[in-house]
């Protein structure tokens, strides 16, 4: 069971996704929008955050933001969830800040078992860093491996739909990849990790 809060401007989708997470056992909370989401974050301490991106007033790229700006909450695991693509700079900019970028619409059945794997997946990197830095000095170079790992993940995910943009993202792939090798080997084995290896899929 996990505690979840939804930030979304679709009353529907709302009311949806809350109905069937509850019924897997999981704990709902949810917000219309993002100044309500950052509200609710006083008393509401959730294991993962599912945030949309096109809500009015304040978006999701600027909730996200405040929430990572904020001591008490930029720890949270934070996934998007948005009925758009993210383009190649929202990845660039955003993507150390998320945990994962759900497309709308998503398979109900599949939801639940998506968010479990997120939270184990932020769960092992956060064990990880905490472990790191009990090790390594430089824990800003730690924070930045994790960092990239994270945006190259987003990168890979998404790269098939930058046809336009495909000699540039092939660019960034290789820029994120040569400087997480870069930190890996400065660091030396066996207790820093290597390459991230994940599956990206939507």
């Amino acid at each position: 069971m996990s505690v979840i809060l939804l930030i979304d401007d679709d009353d529907d989708i709302r009311e949806i996704f809350t109905l069937f997470l509850n019924l897997e056992g999981h704990i709902i909370h949810s917000a219309p929008g993002g100044r309500e989401g950052i509200e609710m974050l006083r008393t509401v301490h959730p294991d993962i955050i599912l945030l949309d991106i096109m809500m009015p007033g304040m978006d999701g790229w600027e909730t996200l933001c405040a929430i990572k700006q904020d001591p008490g909450t930029r720890a949270l695991a934070v996934s998007m969830c948005s009925g758009k693509l993210p383009d190649l700079k929202e990845i660039n900019q955003y993507g150390k800040y998320i945990e994962d970028y759900l497309v709308k619409p998503q398979e109900l059945s599949e939801l639940s078992n998506i968010l479990t794997s997120i939270m184990e997946r932020f769960i092992k990197y956060t064990t990880e860093i905490e472990s790191l830095k009990n090790k390594i000095s430089d824990h800003h170079l730690i924070d930045e491996f994790y960092n990239f790992q994270k945006t190259l993940y987003m990168l890979e995910k998404f790269s098939r739909y930058f046809t336009s943009d495909s000699e540039e993202i092939e660019l960034d792939i290789h820029r994120y990849k040569t400087r997480i090798q870069e930190i890996h080997d400065s660091q030396g084995y066996p207790f820093f990790p290597g390459l991230l290896e994940l599956k990206p899929g939507i």
